[in-house]
C-alpha cells in the first residue's frame, strides 16, 4: 500500500511581501501639514519588521509627527527631531492626542486595539528646544592671550574674560570669594528645569529630590540653591 504523508499547515494573517509595498498607502492627509504626512500604516509596517516593542524609534526628520505617534501606539521608546515651527502647531498637539488616545490611523487596527486603546493608553514626554547656532554666534567673544585675565586664579582657575554668556549668569562674591548663579538671567522668557538639567549634564539617573538638594544614584549629591558654576559650565558654554 502506499503510504500519504500530509502536511497541516495552521492558519495564520502573515502574509509575505516584497519590497514594492503597493498594497497600503504611503501618505495620510491631515495635520494641516505639507508636504503630505507618511500614513501611520506604512510607518507601522517599517518600525514592526525592524524593531520590537519597548525598543527606542528614533526619527531625525520629524515632520509631522508620524513616526512617533505609530511608535507610541505600538508600545516602542521614541526620540523625534524636528527644526521647523510647525513642531508647536502640528506635533506637540498631535502627541498630546496620542497620550489622551487618539482614534485615528492604526488605532483602528485589531492587533493595535489590544495594546493601545482608551484603558490603555498615557504616558509622558519631554521636549528641548536646544540654542540656534547663530544666537551662540553672537555671544561668542574671541581675545588675543595676552588680554585675557583670570577671576580667582588661585581657586577656580577660569576665564571669564573669554565667556561672555557666563557672565550674564553669575553674581561675584568679591568680599567672600563665591560667584553665585542665575540662570534666569540667560533665559529670562522660559522656566529652566535645574534638576533635569543637571541629570541629563552629569548623564546620571535621580535617585531624590529636596528642597535644597539632588542626589544621584551613584550618591553624587547638588545643592541646587547655591549652584557651583562649574556644574552647569557645559550647558551655557557657547
Amino acid at each position: 500500500n502506499e503510504i500519504k504523508v500530509e502536511y497541516l499547515l495552521t492558519p495564520t494573517e502573515v502574509k509575505q511581501i516584497d519590497s514594492n509595498w503597493t498594497d497600503i498607502p504611503g501618505s495620510s492627509p491631515g495635520w494641516d501639514f505639507n508636504p503630505v504626512p507618511n500614513s501611520e500604516i506604512l510607518l507601522k509596517r517599517v518600525i514592526e519588521s525592524t524593531s520590537n516593542e519597548s525598543d527606542l524609534v528614533m526619527d531625525f526628520f520629524l515632520g509631522s509627527g508620524t513616526t512617533t505617534a505609530t511608535a507610541h501606539k505600538l508600545k516602542r521608546k521614541w526620540i523625534g527631531v524636528e527644526m521647523g515651527e510647525h513642531f508647536y502647531s502640528v506635533v506637540l498637539p498631535r502627541m498630546k492626542k496620542v497620550l489622551a488616545y487618539d482614534k485615528s490611523g492604526i488605532s483602528k487596527e485589531k492587533d493595535v486595539k489590544r495594546k493601545y486603546n482608551e484603558n490603555n493608553t498615557g504616558g509622558f514626554f519631554k521636549y528641548y528646544e536646544l540654542e540656534q547656532y547663530e544666537e551662540i554666534l553672537r555671544k561668542a567673544k574671541y581675545l588675543e592671550p595676552k588680554e585675557q585675565k583670570t577671576l580667582f586664579d588661585k581657586d577656580f582657575n577660569y576665564i571669564f574674560s573669554t565667556d561672555p554668556k557666563m557672565l550674564d549668569a553669575i553674581e561675584l562674591d568679591y568680599e567672600n570669594n563665591k560667584i553665585k548663579v542665575d540662570l534666569t538671567k540667560i533665559y529670562p522668557e522660559k522656566q529652566i528645569d535645574i534638576v533635569e538639567t543637571l541629570s541629563n549634564l552629569k548623564g546620571k539617573w535621580i535617585k531624590r529630590i529636596s528642597e535644597d538638594e539632588i542626589e544621584f544614584e551613584d550618591g553624587d549629591k547638588i545643592n541646587i540653591k547655591n549652584l557651583d558654576y562649574r556644574s552647569i559650565k557645559n550647558l551655557i558654554w557657547w
